[in-house]
């Protein structure tokens, strides 16, 4: 009965140590247990105490790592649109990919608005290229697709907006 209980504490422990041939794993200082990254994607654990000490290591270790440090991307439209994201995505990426603007495009469905289907953000470090990345984005899409840009992440609607006292 022992023998068995060990083959299957060891069966145990050899599933836990498999490793995608892509991964890495990561030994960092501060944490009993390495992090498992794959490519540039880090497998983190669902416990919340454990979750929040290894992103804390991972984030430090990236700070001392001037290639990894994130832009800040300070300047941020939204544009409201009457249409469902899937027939523009590849329109976005196009634009994000071709253009010199050096902005960050997405889009997401279920806007908490009535007045449309799904906002495409524009995101960038300065002022001038998100709104030349804007004015480019309104002129590929489909007359009417845009019935709305917003500045930040306000996604309420202007009656939502006064009732809920945000200006």
């Amino acid at each position: 009965k022992k023998k068995k209980k060990n083959a299957a504490k060891l069966n145990a422990l050899r599933k836990m140590m498999m490793v995608p041939e892509s991964g890495r794993v990561l030994t960092l200082p501060g944490l009993d247990y390495p992090v498992l990254a794959c490519h540039n994607v880090y497998i983190l654990p669902g416990v919340p105490q454990y979750f929040k000490q290894k992103l804390h290591a991972i984030l430090s270790s990236m700070e001392s790592r001037p290639s990894l440090k994130a832009r800040r991307l300070s300047h941020k439209k939204l544009l409201l649109s009457s249409n469902d994201e899937t027939l523009y995505a590849n329109k976005l990426k196009e634009i994000e990919e071709q253009s010199n603007f050096g902005v960050k495009i997405g889009s997401y469905p279920q806007v908490p608005r009535p007045d449309c289907k799904a906002v495409i953000t524009v995101e960038g470090e300065g002022e001038e290229a998100v709104e030349k990345a804007v004015e480019a984005l309104r002129k590929a899409l489909p007359k009417g697709a845009v019935v709305g840009v917003e500045t930040g992440d306000n996604l309420l609607s202007p009656v939502d907006r006064k009732a809920n006292g945000v200006h």
